[in-house]
């Protein structure tokens, strides 16, 4: 018999509505942050979520290293409203860091990693990060006075104390700053709260019939190759949706080969 678990209300009902002065629709029943979504989880511990190569970290898994990686970055200052850049090529890690970023109330800067030195340096002048988190490979472009933490050792809890309670996230707190391609001029910072990030989530929800209500318990998984670059934001859709499907997200290890 297919079962469907208790969820949080997820709806496809919209009303006329008022953000930060100008009309909007706006789902009744909705999340109010992604700090929510990520709750949504905990329905698909068991699955595997992160699979790369012999790697897989199932959804029980991640939570576990969101925890690990919001204490470590909490140690080193972290706190609501900071930014903290992501310079990293696509990984398990790079997802924990970008939802522990999240969960500590503070602002996801994902770094373009075919970012020049001066693109990097522009874009740090921009946003100000409290620290930037990144692979030894791409800290080679940062500036020298730039401060940094290796990703490689994020999630691995280091040093005494529990994870961090979850920060207080209003819909409107901005959530995640992506820069644009900069084709004729540097990259340019666009501000995304937690409230457009939930919206756009939930539409692709409520067009595929995949609201969390509507699916059951043994709902088969998909899986997705990942071959977008997880600063972009179609990736970052890709990383939110399993949340609340039960999916599965494969990465690349290294470049691309089409043998």
């Amino acid at each position: 018999m297919t079962r469907v678990t208790a969820v949080p209300s997820w709806g496809d009902r919209v009303i006329e509505g008022e953000v930060n002065g100008h009309s909007a629709l706006l789902y009744v029943d909705r999340p109010a942050s992604i700090l929510e979504v990520m709750e949504s989880s905990a329905r698909w511990a068991g699955r595997d979520y992160l699979v790369q190569n012999g790697r897989r970290l199932t959804f029980a898994d991640f939570r576990a290293a969101v925890g690990a990686v919001a204490g470590h970055l909490h140690r080193e200052g972290v706190g609501p409203g900071d930014r903290v850049g992501i310079f990293a090529t696509n990984s398990p890690e790079w997802v924990c860091t970008f939802f522990a970023v999240l969960h500590l109330g503070a602002i996801a800067v994902p770094y373009n990693g075919w970012w020049t030195e001066e693109e990097v340096t522009q874009a740090s002048a921009v946003v100000s990060p409290h620290l930037i988190v990144a692979d030894s490979r791409r800290a080679l472009r940062l500036h020298p006075g730039s401060r940094w933490l290796d990703i490689g050792g994020v999630s691995v809890p280091t040093g005494a104390g529990a994870t961090p309670e979850p920060g207080e996230v209003r819909e409107d707190a901005p959530a995640v700053i992506l820069f644009t391609a900069g084709t004729t001029g540097f990259p340019k910072g666009a501000t995304l709260t937690h409230r457009s990030l939930c919206a756009n989530l939930q539409t692709l929800l409520v067009v595929s019939r995949k609201l969390p209500g509507q699916i059951p318990d043994d709902l088969p998984p998909s899986v997705t190759l990942v071959g977008l670059p997880l600063f972009h934001m179609g990736a970052i859709q890709l990383m939110l949706v399993p949340l609340v499907t039960g999916s599965k997200l494969v990465f690349l290890e290294g470049r691309f080969d089409a043998g």
